[in-house]
């Protein structure tokens, strides 16, 4: 119902108990720790990869998980690293990622 006049849009959404199960489902598997396929590492309260936590000046990272593409570090400076440079960059840092190539 949308009574403009008010400004209000009212809908009604028929959710099954199958549909509700399943999305509960999927938030819990969210809030859980995630366990490394590599290192076999939980991730850390903060939920970064273990193997990979805690690097210098570094905002957010990701090794690509085997798709090396997809790697990335964010830098607190701003700038940000994509692809094998990102595999090298960590390889060159001390970052034990050697089981992951």
């Amino acid at each position: 119902m949308i009574d403009m006049d008010k400004g209000i849009l009212e809908f009604k959404v028929d959710l099954t108990e199958e549909v509700i199960r399943s999305y509960k489902e999927e938030l819990r598997k969210l809030s859980m720790p995630r366990k490394c396929k590599y290192c076999g590492k939980y991730s850390t309260k903060k939920g970064h990869d273990y193997c990979i936590k805690n690097l210098p000046n570094i905002i957010n990272a990701c090794c690509g998980h085997g798709d090396y593409d997809a790697a990335y570090l964010e830098f607190s400076n701003g700038y940000t690293m994509y692809g094998m440079p990102v595999i090298r960059w960590m390889i060159e840092n001390g970052i034990n990622i050697w089981h992951r190539l």
